[in-house]
């Protein structure tokens, strides 16, 4: 994992899956491509050839300052486990996130 220039990777770290070694690690001031816009890196911490995925404004339509990854947390459910994230400067308007029930 390369954080680059951000002093903020590892802002919010959640175990995925204890026995796996899978984490979310949160980096909520990465640029992307605006100002502090942020972003959740997947890793697997027991295994050096496994793809680590980052998710960011490359996936999600974010604004800038919205601080995507300042939370990380994991909610167990019946098909494994949902990753919850907070983005404490997005609004859902401004964000473009689609807040309506399925």
């Amino acid at each position: 994992v390369d954080p680059g220039d951000s002093l903020r990777f590892g802002a919010a770290i959640a175990a995925l899956n204890s026995t796996t070694g899978w984490v979310a690690v949160g980096d909520n001031q990465l640029p992307g491509n605006g100002i502090r816009r942020g972003a959740v890196t997947l890793l697997n911490l027991e295994c050096a050839a496994c793809v680590e995925v980052t998710i960011g404004d490359n996936q999600l339509p974010l604004a800038d300052y919205t601080l995507f990854g300042s939370a990380v947390a994991t909610v167990p459910d019946l098909g494994g486990v949902t990753l919850a994230v907070g983005a404490p400067g997005c609004e859902l308007l401004v964000c473009g996130l689609d807040a309506s029930p399925a």
